[in-house]
C-alpha cells in the first residue's frame, strides 16, 4: 500500500515511517506545504525540498493537526490538518487525523477523516497490532466502528502500560536522531 505521512514532529513521523516500511508499504513523509491553502499539494520534504503530490497515488494518509507551511522562519504559521484531510479525502484517500488536540481531531473527522485520535494512541495501536491497515480499506462507517472498538480495547488492554513505555522509548530514540 502507498502511505502518506504529513507530520512535522519528526520522532512520531519516523516511528510511523519505519513501522509501515517494515510491513512492506511504500511511504512518503512530508513535513508541510508550500501554500497555506494546500490546493496545489506542493509539499515540503524532510530535507526542505519541494514535492508536488498526486493525491490519487496514496491509499492512506496520516495527517497531523497543525502543519508547517512554507520555508518560513516563523514556526507559528501552520496549515490546518482539516484543510489537508479535506483535499486528500476528496481525492479518495483514506485519511487518519493524528493530533494531540481533540478539537482539531473532531474537525478532521467532519471534513472526511475516517478517524482521528491522539498521536501516540494511534501510533501505539498500530505498533501493537490492535489496528491493522488491511482493515482500514472498508466503508467509512464500518472502519469507524471497528477502530472505535479496537482503540477502546487497546486502551483497556493489560499490555497497554508496557506498550506505552515502549512507545516512549521509541520517541526518545528518535528525539536523539
Amino acid at each position: 500500500m502507498n502511505i502518506l505521512i504529513v507530520e512535522d514532529f519528526r520522532p512520531v513521523a519516523k516511528i510511523l515511517k519505519e513501522m509501515f516500511e517494515q510491513l512492506g508499504h511504500k511511504v512518503v513523509w512530508v513535513i508541510g506545504f508550500q501554500d497555506k491553502d494546500v490546493q496545489n499539494l506542493r509539499a515540503i520534504c524532510v530535507d526542505g525540498s519541494e514535492l508536488r503530490l498526486d493525491a490519487t497515488q496514496f491509499d492512506f494518509a496520516f495527517v497531523d493537526g497543525e502543519i508547517q507551511f512554507g520555508n518560513n522562519p516563523d514556526k507559528n504559521l501552520y496549515v490546518g490538518g482539516p484543510d489537508v484531510v479535506a483535499k486528500l479525502a476528496k481525492a479518495g484517500v483514506s485519511c487518519f487525523g493524528i493530533s494531540t488536540l481533540a478539537p482539531i481531531n473532531e474537525d478532521m473527522i467532519k471534513v472526511g477523516a475516517v478517524l482521528a485520535s491522539q498521536k501516540m494512541v494511534m501510533v501505539l495501536a498500530l505498533f501493537g497490532g490492535f489496528v491493522k491497515l488491511e482493515n482500514l480499506k472498508r466503508p467509512v462507517a464500518a472502519v469507524r466502528k471497528l477502530l472505535a472498538r479496537d482503540l477502546k480495547e487497546f486502551k483497556s488492554d493489560e499490555e497497554f502500560p508496557g506498550l506505552w513505555a515502549r512507545g516512549e522509548e521509541l520517541l526518545v530514540k528518535h528525539l536523539k536522531d
